[in-house]
């Protein structure tokens, strides 16, 4: 008779049960992994410094250890296998001070206390995140570079621009591509209009975004930061080491993140382009209207471009089909950044699907944030209309779903691998289904094929419909479970 096995590596013992009893072994499984995740997060503690993050994958690639050593002792290194850059540490200069692993986000964030700490309370939607008003719409910035570069409706930049002008911060830490490297992303305190101009558009790879804090920490006044979930968990990491940064970053700007691309991810893109590296001069994720198309430029000017949607010739199917995915995105919960002032997202609902510039899902947070987006409708430089949060919560469910929902099953899959896991809050881990839990294991077992170099090689081959044929596979999986 066909059996399950279910292991319980704790006690070194197996739990031997058959088909026609699926129902009992179901809730003894479950049983099981909610243990297996409360012990494995107990088993985060014994790290010394970030190399140790690195090595066991749960470097976020935020680069604030880098910003925040005292001694200076930790670069940022290409990591070829992860396809991110990770901390190096030169045990020379260490002083064993400790204070990168405090301002780490990868092995340890608790969002419910920076939730309390934040905001005075738990949120009553716990995925969603505390909020005091949401909005859709868009910069009125109509003819500029702004709409133009954007990934859609330029919120993030105008109301960085706004603040600017109107002396609320003196500058903003921001994300563009290097000038020497065009698929390398980096941080840089913007402190004109002209530079957060620049800085506009999405980046979809893994950033050390945080490493500008360096640069922020040397001058005076106050300042913004722009970052994904991870850039803003060590934000608020890094405040409760050094308070006064409570007042020198005086406002922090979100964006909703399902996941990053790896190196690899974007070597793969260009494949499709059949461009190389060397080759490239101009690169952009999102732009040239809405939703937009990657969009690369040779060096002899000629240009190239694939829409980020479509029936079959699409790039998101190669970002969704998470084989490119940095290993601690996997084992991140926060989808919708819960500890910034205000986040910013896509519209992606059927009522906007006919706009031409796009439109932006705007939650504040805070009441700062709120504050600030007051101003902003009042000065006509952006348009916005109230939304209900069950809406954009709605929008994003497939991700959200993903990456929160089903996080303590990666959890649990990911000790039961050997691998370290993030330390976190566990008192609302809960498991959709038995069936979720091998969609998963399947999951983090494919992400695992970029390390093997001819099966990288094989999966710069597939044409894009394979992706698409493949995540339609996991997608009616996930309908069915």
């Amino acid at each position: 008779m066909d059996q399950i096995l279910c292991g319980q590596k704790k006690k070194e013992r197996n739990l031997v049960v058959s088909f026609p009893n699926y129902v009992s072994c179901r809730r003894k499984l479950l049983s099981q992994l909610r243990s297996g995740v409360e012990i494995a997060i107990k088993k985060t503690n014994g790290l010394y410094d970030v190399s140790e993050i690195a090595r066991t994958r749960l470097c976020t690639s935020c680069g604030t250890c880098a910003a925040f050593c005292p001694s200076e002792a930790i670069i940022m290194k290409n990591d070829t296998f992860e396809g991110i850059l990770v901390p190096e540490v030169d045990s020379a200069k260490c002083n064993s001070c400790g204070v990168c692993l405090k301002v780490c986000p990868g092995a340890e964030v608790n969002i419910k206390e920076f939730n309390h700490a934040l905001f005075g309370q738990q949120p009553a939607h716990a995925l969603f995140g505390n909020f005091v008003e949401c909005y859709y719409g868009h910069s009125t910035n109509y003819n500029s570079k702004l709409i133009n570069s954007v990934a859609s409706g330029g919120i993030a930049t105008q109301l960085l621009v706004f603040a600017l002008q109107n002396g609320a911060i003196d500058g903003a830490l921001v994300t563009r591509f290097c000038r020497e490297d065009c698929l390398k992303p980096e941080g840089f305190l913007a402190t004109t209009v002209e530079e957060l101009v620049s800085a506009a558009g999405s980046k979809y790879c893994s950033s050390p975004t945080n490493f500008g804090l360096k640069e922020l920490l040397r001058k005076e006044g106050r300042f913004a930061v722009v970052g994904l979930p991870c850039h803003l968990h060590a934000i608020r990491k890094a405040q409760q080491v050094f308070p006064e940064l409570r007042e020198k970053i005086a406002l922090t700007i979100g964006l909703f993140c399902a996941f990053t691309i790896s190196s690899q991810g974007v070597d793969t893109l260009l494949a499709k382009m059949k461009l190389d590296r060397d080759n490239v001069r101009k690169f952009a994720f999102r732009g040239h209207g809405w939703p937009g198309y990657l969009w690369a430029e040779t060096l002899n000017g000629d240009s190239c471009k694939i829409p980020l949607m479509g029936l079959f010739n699409d790039y998101l199917s190669v970002f969704e089909s998470y084989l490119f995915t940095p290993w601690r995105c996997m084992l991140c919960q926060d989808h919708f950044n819960q500890l910034a002032d205000i986040t910013l997202a896509d519209a992606w609902l059927p009522e906007f699907k006919r706009s031409k510039i796009g439109l932006s899902l705007i939650t504040a947070r805070s009441e700062k944030g709120q504050q600030l987006i007051q101003r902003a409708i009042e000065a006509k430089v952006v348009t916005l209309r109230k939304y209900p949060f069950e809406r954009i919560v709605r929008s994003q469910w497939s991700s959200a779903k993903f990456k929160s929902k089903h996080w303590a099953v990666r959890l649990a899959l990911v000790k039961k691998m050997g691998n370290r896991v993030p330390s976190c809050s566990v008192a609302d881990i809960h498991f959709s289904s038995v069936e979720s839990f091998f969609i998963n294991a399947a999951r983090l077992r494919l992400a695992n094929l970029r390390k093997n170099q001819f099966a990288l090689s094989v999966l710069k081959a597939f044409p894009l419909w394979c992706y698409k044929a493949y995540n339609a596979i996991f997608f009616v999986l996930d309908k069915l479970f």
